[in-house]
């Protein structure tokens, strides 16, 4: 089982902070750890398409965001981060 909590500031700049936290154990039917990050940021960014030849740096950006991601379930899938 995996426990996360997010918690929502609102600051005085009208800016939004997040924070996000969860338990650090992890396990599968043979082995277990206590040193598992569960709660990873995950960077989204889209750009228009590009010209022919065109360098990606040149992109003009359509979204750039930052996500938090809690992970849970069959350790196997851990290979992703």
């Amino acid at each position: 089982m995996t426990l996360a909590i997010a918690v929502v500031e609102e600051l005085n700049s009208g800016k939004t902070q997040i924070y996000l936290g969860s338990d650090s154990q992890m396990s599968s039917s043979s082995h277990s750890s206590h040193y598992c990050v569960k709660v990873s940021p995950v960077r989204v960014k889209a750009v228009e398409p590009l010209d022919e030849g065109q360098a990606f740096d040149d992109a003009r950006v359509a979204f750039d965001s930052v996500y938090g991601i809690a992970f849970s379930g069959n350790v196997a899938g851990m290979h992703v981060f």
